[in-house]
């Protein structure tokens, strides 16, 4: 399936530190844990060509790239959430994704959350490790065309409009680009260009209880959550 583009401007991330909150379902996985996995779908988010040649038997081959065009804009929710329907997620299937890389697993974990999917587990740990829990084995691509129909909500919630930003109610809040280190506790701002280096902290900051992260956009096919 060709994904359809949409034009993006730089995503900020606007991450408020509250309490758990369960609709933000990201959690890693360790070793003396992968039976929670267990009816899991497996995505492994390597390369194209690392993943077919070396995975969990059966995984579904989705880089982050699969959602870039050439610019590194990012495809439209609603095609990512087409793009679930031909992995076979069901609105009640949580994900298992891994990778070799972890900035690679964070990107797709935190965009599949953000489209909807109920609950992405990830694996923080070594690959190889991995692959000795489990029946090592070829990825394989996804299919052309979608097997299920996926329906749940974006989470809307951690969306704002770009124009809302220079809102006073966000003047006392810290503004960091994702291509330096996140150092502030305080209620950050994250900006760039990179899409998957945002996602990536996304999802990093969602598993250090920063839940609440309003994430704003130039341009997006889905209502808006906040303004």
């Amino acid at each position: 399936m060709a994904v359809k583009k949409m034009k993006i401007g730089a995503i900020f991330l606007l991450i408020y530190v509250f309490s758990h909150h369960v609709y933000a379902e990201i959690s890693e996985v360790k070793s003396d844990d992968i039976a929670k996995i267990k009816g899991a779908r497996f995505i492994d988010a390597s390369s194209f060509t690392s993943c077919l040649n070396h995975s969990i038997e059966g995984a579904t081959c989705v880089p982050f790239e699969t959602f870039l065009d050439e610019q590194g804009e990012l495809s439209s929710f609603r095609d990512i959430q087409w793009a679930l329907g031909t992995v076979s997620i069901g609105n009640e299937d949580p994900l298992f994704v891994f990778s070799k890389n972890i900035e690679d697993t964070y990107a797709i974990a935190g965009l599949f959350h953000l489209a909807g999917v109920r609950h992405v587990y990830v694996w923080e740990g070594n690959p190889e490790k991995l692959f000795s829990f489990l029946q090592a084995g070829f990825g394989k691509t996804r299919s052309i065309v979608r097997e299920t129909y996926f329906s749940n909500p974006i989470r809307i919630q951690h969306l704002i409009h770009s124009q809302n930003l220079n809102d006073k109610k966000y003047q006392d809040w810290s503004t960091v680009n994702v291509e330096r280190p996140i150092r502030s506790e305080k209620n950050t701002i994250l900006i760039g260009n990179d899409m998957k280096k945002i996602f990536s902290h996304f999802t990093s900051l969602i598993l250090k209880s920063r839940k609440h992260i309003l994430l704003s956009v130039e341009a997006m096919t889905v209502p808006y959550g906040r303004g």
